[in-house]
Formats: structure tokens, C-alpha cells, sequence
């Protein structure tokens, strides 16, 4: 009897556009701490701006395909804040989509991590790598935490041998 993997390759391209869109986002939060000036230029638009065009009617998402999110308008300037809250959904959101997956586990370790938050993203690393003891980029988080808190000898026990 042959066994087809359908319904898991499937499922693995809908989780691998979730982690584009939250690479995307994590992206944004990331260039907008790096710029400061971007936030500022954001809420001043220039005065040579180009007249307002009508927006185009959103695509329909396909089926398993959520729909894209909305671009914000011109006028609305976007918070570093927001993006920080959106990453952290998005994460959440796939969590929630995939509960028996470890990939939304670990993706949401490393926002948290991308965001600040070392002890949420400990936790998510933790239990990754309760599921899956195999999980190398847990234990490598977990290990980047530690050393990057000085402490050297928790980095070190953090790898497995």
C-alpha cells in the first residue's frame, strides 16, 4: 500500500506563506528600530506628494489562503507599536491555525526574541523542544539568550552534546 504525503505538502506551503508574511512584518519592525527617521518621515509626509489614487478592489483569497491585509492608507502613519502588536497576532494566529505543528512554536519563540520579549521566547523554545527533542534552532535560541545575558555557562548547557 502506498501512502501519499498530500494533505501534509499542502499544509506545509499555507505554513510557509504564514512564515513569509511574518518574516515580512518582523522585517518591518526591525528596519523601522534600525531608521527612526522612517517613523518621523511617516507621520510628516512630504508636501510633493502625488495626488490620491482610487485603491484597487482587494484580490479574493483562494481557498486556504487567508486574504492579504489591507495596506494602510496615506494618510495614517505606521507605529513601530503596531507592528510589534501585529507580529505578535500573526504569531498567535498561527499558533492557533496549527496547533499540532512546532513551527508556529518556534517562529513565535523568535518574535519574541526579534521583539525584546526573552522570557516568552524561552518558553516557546522550551516547548519545542519538549515535542521535538531533536529541535536544533530551540536549542540554539535558547543558547543566544543566555550568552547574550552573560550567562556563558547556561549557553553552554543550553546545546546538547
Amino acid at each position: 500500500m502506498i501512502v501519499t504525503s498530500a494533505p501534509n505538502e499542502s499544509h506545509a506551503v499555507r505554513l510557509r506563506g504564514w512564515r513569509f508574511l511574518l518574516a515580512v512584518v518582523v522585517a518591518g519592525v526591525l528596519a523601522l528600530f534600525a531608521t527612526p527617521s522612517l517613523c518621523r518621515e511617516a507621520a510628516a509626509p512630504s508636501e510633493a506628494a502625488s495626488p490620491a489614487v482610487a485603491p484597487e478592489a482587494p484580490a479574493s483569497a483562494s481557498p486556504g489562503r487567508p486574504a492579504a491585509a489591507p495596506e494602510p492608507s496615506a494618510g495614517s502613519p505606521v507605529t513601530v507599536e503596531a507592528l510589534r502588536k501585529e507580529a505578535t497576532e500573526v504569531a498567535a494566529r498561527l499558533r492557533r491555525d496549527y496547533p499540532l505543528d512546532i513551527d508556529p512554536i518556534a517562529l513565535t519563540g523568535t518574535v519574541h526574541h526579534l521583539l525584546g520579549n526573552s522570557e516568552e521566547a524561552v518558553t516557546c523554545w522550551q516547548e519545542c523542544v519538549r515535542r521535538d527533542p531533536g529541535r536544533a534552532d530551540a536549542y540554539s535560541g535558547m543558547a543566544m539568550i543566555a550568552f547574550q545575558k552573560e550567562q556563558y555557562q547556561k549557553a553552554i548547557m543550553a546545546m546538547p552534546l
